[in-house]
């Protein structure tokens, strides 16, 4: 059986793409609430 292609690419419904704008913008945040 083939694997969903989606869930090498999806993690938890997010695109793995997404995952380093996430991480940037909470570092930016949590630089700003310092």
């Amino acid at each position: 059986m083939k694997k969903h292609p989606t869930k090498h690419s999806f993690t938890l419904g997010i695109p793995s793409w997404l995952w380093p704008v996430l991480i940037s913008m909470v570092w930016v945040i949590q630089l700003a609430a310092e």
